[in-house]
């Protein structure tokens, strides 16, 4: 179970001095950071109750511990990027992944630690947690300076002290943006305590009596999310990320509503400042859906929301930092089910399968925002270039050269096996789809495989459609299914037929209909003696055809009216490429 989640009443546990024994806090336990109903009086100024009970977790909410790690022998841990990049918090739990999966860095690993605990926040529960464990390590470390403790709680107090006469005065005023500036800083208060109960409650005071401007609404959802990692409460993002989703859906209707009836007196400054921070919060909207989506597994709809994201507007200290998104939208791009990214209006399944064996073709290979977003890391970017050039052998050989830096990293370490699976299903289509035949030991070398895995993987692509072959266990080899798409093509074409004669004909009668029987730029009349009634008759028999040839067309139709549209040739039956099976 994660000891940050220990620390949510740390707050409280203050004044006993107390370890890191509190039972477990529930997400739910935790109130929606904009729907919430405030409480008359901020968390940080009631009187803390000790003895408050939370509840416990939920089996389905235990996200990351229950899943076996990867364990390493030795590594290198960069502390000084920690140190200068990362939030406090993050680092505490990125440092503690790492001591978990290399038990040979637990002594450095809670010495940094401590040390940086103790210079940048003002927990002293956790700063006592991290101190025991050095201790059980190494029983002959210097004894905790108990002064330094009694000057923390001092520190406390009168910062307490401080923020509620704050508070007053702001209530005096009567002032929403002096109040809501008093409440951010008790949120940044809070956090420095490790009481982010406390800090999620004040946010949903704010986001619901004193967030003026809508902007200032937007900006609040860092601050939530960044509350949420420090929780490593992951699930609640997605709730966070579709209310996010709603608010800047809204603030874009009112931005181009509004936009051009801006009063001349608005400042310059001001605007390109609130446009600035608009840019960031979109920013901010695309890394974590990015991030929820690699998070569940979703790899498609993480490279599209990482696609997105621009590194430049990135801001210190990170809770993700360039490198981590770097790393997740490369892996979900390599992992992603390709033939989902392609629009099934724009290609069919056989354009699919020969486009996506085209690196300029493929939907993220080709985009130059993720381009510029990948060469951010120079061991990446060959990863993912080697597999797009078809070079399986190198790429997989420079994934298991950064094997230990991504095991080092939580969330790619928990479903790194599941990602290598993923990242050899679309290697394997991507050798096989192009050959007639071939050898699955030449195969197995081409991309690293064993045998006995290889033709798992291929068993599994086979029964999930994704490719359509033939296995000779005997002889080692495949066969690729070939169609024959001539027949089908003359029959989509034959409906596209049927199709535009039936829209034809209702629009020559509906023609004749609206300008009173009369064809427009002739004086000859059609139709002599028909009735009105007859000609909406018409009208509705040709509506019905139509109806008719669209339900028996179906999926057929589209890719029939694309042919029309293209004027392509006629098909003709797919010759695949003979490959050597000898190797």
């Amino acid at each position: 179970m994660s000891e940050n989640r220990q620390l949510e009443n740390s707050y409280l546990q203050l004044n006993d001095q107390s370890g890191m024994d509190s039972t477990e806090i529930a997400p739910e336990y935790i109130p929606d950071p904009v729907s919430v109903v405030p409480a008359e009086i901020p968390s940080i100024l009631k009187k803390p109750d000790i003895n408050e009970q939370p509840k416990e977790i939920k089996e389905e909410e235990k996200i990351i511990e229950h899943k076996e790690l990867h364990k390493i022998d030795d590594c290198t841990i960069d502390y000084e990027d920690f140190a200068n990049n990362f939030d406090i918090y993050i680092t505490y739990e990125r440092i503690k992944h790492i001591i978990e999966i290399c038990p040979s860095k637990k002594e450095e690993g809670y010495t940094f630690l401590y040390h940086q605990l103790k210079e940048k926040t003002k927990n002293l529960a956790v700063c006592l947690n991290v101190y025991q464990k050095l201790s059980e390590i190494n029983p002959n470390i210097p004894k905790m300076d108990t002064s330094w403790q009694q000057i923390l709680n001092n520190n406390i107090k009168a910062t307490q002290y401080q923020l509620k006469a704050n508070h007053k005065s702001a209530m005096e005023t009567g002032s929403k943006v002096l109040l809501r500036n008093q409440l951010l800083e008790q949120v940044e208060f809070c956090i420095e305590v490790g009481d982010f109960i406390g800090a999620n409650k004040i946010l949903a005071s704010i986001s619901t009596d004193y967030a003026i401007e809508e902007i200032d609404q937007l900006k609040l959802f860092s601050k939530i999310i960044s509350v949420t990692f420090y929780q490593e409460f992951y699930e609640r993002l997605d709730a966070i990320l579709q209310q996010l989703k709603r608010q800047l859906t809204v603030y874009d209707t009112h931005k181009a509503l509004s936009g051009d009836n801006r009063p001349r007196s608005v400042n310059v400054i001001a605007l390109k400042k609130e446009s600035d921070d608009y840019d960031e919060i979109k920013n901010t909207f695309s890394i974590y859906s990015g991030f929820y989506a690699f998070f569940k597994r979703q790899y498609n709809n993480a490279a599209k929301h990482f696609k997105d994201v621009n590194l430049d507007i990135l801001k210190t200290p990170y809770i993700l930092s360039p490198k981590d998104i770097c790393r997740y939208s490369a892996l979900s791009a390599l992992a992603c089910d390709v033939n989902q990214q392609f629009n099934d209006d724009d290609l069919d399944r056989e354009e699919i399968d020969r486009e996506i064996n085209m690196k300029n073709k493929h939907p993220f290979a080709s985009n130059p925002a993720f381009r510029k977003l990948i060469n951010r890391d120079e061991k990446i970017q060959r990863i993912f270039d080697s597999f797009y050039k078809n070079d399986f052998e190198e790429t997989f050989h420079l994934i298991n050269g950064m094997k230990d830096e991504f095991l080092m990293d939580k969330f790619i370490n928990v479903q790194y096996d599941h990602l290598i699976k993923e990242i050899t299903k679309n290697a394997v289509l991507r050798y096989m789809k192009p050959l007639a035949n071939g050898s699955i030991d030449t195969m197995g070398r081409a991309l690293c495989i064993e045998k006995p895995y290889l033709l798992n993987i291929i068993e599994e692509l086979v029964f999930s459609g994704k490719l359509e072959c033939k296995l000779d266990v005997v002889t080692n080899t495949f066969v690729n299914v070939i169609r024959n798409c001539k027949e089908d093509f003359f029959n989509d074409l034959l409906l596209s037929q049927k199709y535009l004669m039936a829209k034809s004909k209702i629009s020559i009668i509906q023609s004749i209909c609206l300008r009173s029987n009369i064809i427009h730029g002739t004086s000859q009349k059609l139709d002599d003696g028909r009735s009105q009634q007859d000609r909406r008759f018409d009208v509705s028999k040709f509506s019905s055809a139509l109806h008719g040839y669209i339900i028996e067309g179906s999926g057929r139709r589209k890719t029939a009216i694309r042919h029309v549209k293209s004027k392509k040739k006629v098909p003709s039956t797919s010759k695949a490429v003979p490959m050597d099976v000898d190797g």
